[in-house]
């Protein structure tokens, strides 16, 4: 196993001496393969991830980097996960960036974006820890594989576009809010097609916030306090059961599902719907 640095003397990382061995080295490195570790830092310049379903083992970028890094070919790193503190990381369409188990941290001094897809995957048993404090702008997919683990939170998250368990594999996931904030922007989909997925909810809130329609599904899992505040409609495709329901602005379309709340407040201008 050995870590490489990408310089800053050209942009595509299927390329050995655009990598060092050490920060701002020659170009003495090679091109990271599926035990090595690929890190971007304040020496680090833009770079193109041109390799077709590449593996590494962990992806990082240090608060001191500010380039753009563009995932255009679909990189796994499943075995250090990814730790992402600096610079703009760019998922492109139909691309994917996937974690293992050491999970996916990212850092308020990073902006993950694009169109493509983040895929949250543990394939052994134990928590994984995904922490965002920024903007969360490409879907996150849930991969529960075959192992049962646990998803806390660990910091104030935001969802820009869907966040959903694809129900892979017969394992059992657990969604711990760990009392954080957690803010969709658009669909959330807790979907049950194997195995077992359970909410842990905590103390924080749950803000919806969308500006056109989103679906919502937590399957009847009991979670924290909903706050709806939006230009939208949130719309209910499944049974939900939060502590509370405070509609600030927008329409809650119960859609003919269950809901099971202690409280329900709703705010001049606001509605609810079936």
């Amino acid at each position: 196993m050995a870590k490489y640095y990408f310089r800053n003397v050209g942009t595509s990382w299927n390329v050995a001496t655009n990598w060092s061995t050490t920060s701002g080295g020659s170009g003495d490195g090679q091109v990271p393969g599926t035990n090595d570790d690929a890190e971007f830092d304040a020496n680090s310049g833009n770079c193109t991830q041109d390799v077709n379903n590449d593996f590494v083992n962990s992806l990082t970028t240090t608060s001191g980097y500010t380039g753009t890094l563009t995932i255009a070919s679909s990189l796994f790193c499943d075995g250090g996960g990814c730790t992402l503190n600096g610079g703009t990381i760019s998922v492109s369409s139909d691309k994917f960036l996937r974690a293992g188990d050491a999970g996916f941290v990212v850092g308020s001094g990073a902006t993950l974006t694009g169109d493509g897809l983040v895929i949250l995957r543990k394939a052994t048993a134990g928590t994984a820890t995904y922490n965002y404090s920024g903007t969360f702008g490409c879907d996150v997919a849930i991969d529960r594989d075959s192992a049962d683990w646990t998803l806390q939170f660990s910091g104030a998250t935001t969802f820009e576009k869907y966040f959903k368990d694809t129900g892979n594999g017969s394992s059992s996931l657990t969604i711990d809010g760990n009392d954080q904030n957690i803010t969709f922007k658009g669909d959330v989909d807790i979907n049950i097609n194997g195995g077992t997925v359970s909410w842990s909810a905590g103390n924080g809130t749950i803000t919806f916030s969308g500006d056109t329609t989103q679906e919502v599904n937590f399957n009847g899992e009991e979670t924290e306090a909903w706050d709806i505040d939006t230009t939208g409609t949130v719309q209910l495709t499944g049974a939900v059961d939060p502590d509370n329901i405070t509609i600030t602005a927008g329409t809650l379309d119960v859609n003919g599902q269950s809901v099971e709340t202690t409280n329900m407040t709703v705010a001049l201008g606001a509605r609810v719907t079936d």
